[in-house]
């Protein structure tokens, strides 16, 4: 495939319509699925000639006062590619959610891995949605749900392992 522009020029273009879907919760605030994202991560590498590279990951789980559980992820990447100086990029990015937001899902570690990566990207380039939220207007009013907590498993684990 014939290289047109450089990465970066591409980096800082805005994505497409179809590249955000709306939460699941809030239909309202539109997000980049992973899906989306490692697609763009293949053309970074087979277009523009970058490698990305994960060189960290971290997920935990934390009660909280309000009977729910808080689930974050906090993630690290390094971008190699002659376009940024010394030719790598390092980026870094976080997200948390309550688990009450994203109910009948079992794999809270990979949303919130995926959501921090978005994140990471999203922070510095507009090709990942960079700024994407200003737009929304009802952003500013985003809360998690009130859910019933039936069963709460790991607030019943974490008590048992500090016991």
């Amino acid at each position: 495939m014939e290289q047109k522009e450089g990465l970066l020029q591409w980096l800082n273009q805005s994505p497409l319509p179809e590249d955000f879907s709306p939460l699941g919760f809030s239909p309202d605030v539109m997000y980049m699925p992973i899906d989306i994202v490692r697609r763009k991560f293949d053309e970074m590498k087979n277009v523009f000639g970058a490698t990305v590279e994960q060189t960290d990951v971290q997920t935990n789980a934390i009660n909280t006062f309000n009977k729910d559980t808080l689930i974050w992820s906090s993630v690290k990447f390094k971008v190699y590619h002659k376009d940024f100086l010394n030719g790598v990029l390092n980026l870094s990015g976080t997200a948390s959610f309550y688990l009450g937001q994203y109910s009948g899902s079992w794999s809270y570690a990979q949303i919130s891995e995926a959501l921090a990566t978005v994140r990471a990207f999203s922070k510095e380039f507009n090709q990942f949605g960079r700024d994407c939220e200003k737009s929304i207007e009802g952003i500013s009013n985003l809360r998690s749900p009130n859910i019933v907590k039936k069963n709460d498993a790991v607030k019943s684990t974490m008590e048992k392992i500090g016991k």
